[in-house]
């Protein structure tokens, strides 16, 4: 069944690099552009939460069948174990405390419901790991339906994420936070008066879903600065940096009135580097780092995406979602938005955990 699913992920894969290369040309651009308009702006209706049910349900069974088949890694134990602390009335100050309120706390009410077994532990992690879909389909859905179905679907069938999201570990867990994360952002940034003017749009700053954004984006950074320092959930930082240069992109910078923009926006870098970011400056060994992304997509590489098979196959797809992004720009920046975050997740992995690639 892992076989299947592996094959029809390359599938995919290859199909998205087949439709890039399609709409290279002049004669399908055009056509391709009319397409587009009329689909994104068909409001949502029964057939997305259709889709949505139906890709959690198929994300949720390649998940969980089976649970308990491989004895749980070294990591796992301490996940594991504090959660048994938990249930037995340990305080949380005197247990493991990496990832504990994003991992560990869900693993020990799993525990709870349905008793000390190894699958329903893991369980919490597949659950959720299926419910990234619906802030990525939403994502996604703000281009086409037809995109919005094609990514979760991929997403849902991925071996590599199965794999990961049947362990009692962070990252099982991360899809579900930094998608939603990254929907809060992309929210903000769509509200986000374009050629922006200090002097005439201040007040759209202050607006309530703005105020929102301000208040998750302090308790993202402080949640990771200082009550989960140990994890890696601090590469969402990332994210963070992204939303900030397109956020600057929308600014008039021919209007003077900006200039006081221009000094609380640095005012405010400074002060979240300070903050929160003088700990993960860019290491001596950040030239060596970035020589293990290249192994990522040779030929031997140590976390090939399937069956040890090579990544450069995904590699071109990367490649040629960047080239479409920029292609696309004058249209819509959102995808060169998300791939710029892909880029920079992965060399904020390569700079700060250089020992998990």
């Amino acid at each position: 069944l892992s076989l299947f699913f592996g094959f029809a992920f390359l599938s995919l894969v290859l199909w998205g690099i087949f439709c890039f290369l399609w709409m290279s040309k002049p004669h399908v651009q055009g056509h391709f552009a009319q397409i587009e308009n009329s689909i994104s702006r068909q409001p949502w209706n029964r057939i997305d939460y259709l889709c949505i049910a139906a890709l959690l349900l198929l994300a949720f069974i390649l998940r969980s069948i089976n649970l308990e088949a491989i004895y749980p890694l070294a990591d796992e134990y301490s996940h594991l174990n504090t959660a048994k602390k938990i249930l037995e009335g340990v305080s949380l100050n005197d247990v493991y405390s990496r990832s504990l309120y994003i991992v560990t706390l869900p693993v020990a009410f799993f525990i709870k419901v349905f008793g000390p077994h190894l699958w329903a532990a893991r369980l919490a992690g597949v659950v959720f790991n299926t419910l990234a879909i619906i802030p990525l389909y939403i994502i996604n859905r703000k281009f086409n339906r037809s995109l919005a179905v094609f990514s979760s679907l991929m997403y849902s069938i991925s071996p590599w994420i199965i794999a990961v999201s049947r362990n009692v570990r962070e990252y099982g867990y991360y899809p579900f936070y930094f998608y939603w994360a990254f929907l809060i952002l992309l929210k903000f940034w769509e509200n986000f008066p374009h050629k922006f003017v200090f002097s005439k749009d201040w007040k759209s700053l202050f607006k309530p879903k703005q105020i929102f954004t301000y208040l998750f984006i302090a308790f993202t950074l402080i949640y990771a600065k200082y009550i989960d320092p140990a994890s890696t959930f601090r590469t969402i930082f990332s994210v963070f940096l992204v939303f900030a240069l397109f956020i600057l992109l929308k600014v008039d910078w021919k209007n003077r009135s900006n200039l006081i923009f221009a000094f609380i926006a640095g005012a405010v870098l400074v002060f979240s580097y300070r903050m929160f970011f003088n700990r993960i400056i860019i290491s001596p060994n950040f030239l060596v780092n970035l020589s293990l992304i290249k192994e990522l997509f040779s030929q031997n590489s140590p976390v090939s995406w399937f069956y040890n098979r090579t990544t450069s196959i995904i590699g071109l797809a990367v490649f040629a979602a960047f080239v479409l992004a920029v292609k696309l720009r004058k249209d819509t920046q959102l995808p060169l938005m998300f791939i710029t975050a892909f880029f920079l997740s992965a060399i904020s992995f390569s700079i700060v955990f250089n020992h998990y690639i």
